[in-house]
This record gives C-alpha cells, sequence and structure tokens, in this order.
C-alpha cells in the first residue's frame, strides 16, 4: 500500500506535526485552487488525513506481522532440516 506521504513516520510521530499540517494547507490550497469550498475543503481534508493515520498506524502492525509470521515460518522449516544440501528440496534424516 502506497501511502502520500514518502514515510509512515510522518503519520504516526508526533514530532511531525508541523509536516502534517503544511500537507494539510497544500491539500486544502490545491483543493481551492479546483474550486472547492474553503472551510469546507479544510474540514473534509483534515478528516482525510485521519484516515491515512489510520492506514499508517494498521499497515505498519499488518506489515511487522506479516514479517514475523514469515520468520516463525522459517525457523519451522529450517528446524525441520529443510533447506539443507540438494538444492533445499530434501529433507535431512
Amino acid at each position: 500500500m502506497q501511502l502520500a506521504l514518502p514515510s509512515r513516520d510522518y503519520y504516526l510521530k508526533a514530532d511531525s506535526e508541523g509536516d502534517m499540517k503544511a500537507y494539510h494547507r497544500y491539500m486544502t490550497e490545491v483543493a481551492k485552487l479546483l474550486g472547492a469550498n474553503a472551510s469546507r475543503a479544510s474540514d473534509e481534508l483534515q478528516d482525510v488525513i485521519r484516515f491515512e493515520r489510520e492506514l499508517a498506524s494498521v499497515s505498519s502492525a499488518w506489515f511487522c506481522a506479516n514479517v514475523f509470521g514469515f520468520m516463525v515460518h522459517l525457523v519451522e522449516y529450517m528446524d525441520r532440516g529443510y533447506g539443507r544440501g540438494n538444492g533445499g528440496m530434501e529433507e535431512i534424516a
């Protein structure tokens, strides 16, 4: 999943609040240039940012869970003796 800003940190870390305000101002200005009502655009784009923050937090948790799950399966695979010799296709007796 691709978020609008280059890193999830912008959405999740408190020290990025200034960047998030600038992002909101930018989106609001673009919406106004496209003919949107300034007040309504500001409110609705604040909702968009809240939604993006939720996506960032969920995607981080999802990514960590999947990496952890992959590592568990890899360790189990190696513990069974797979992946050694014969191109990794046979189990070691």
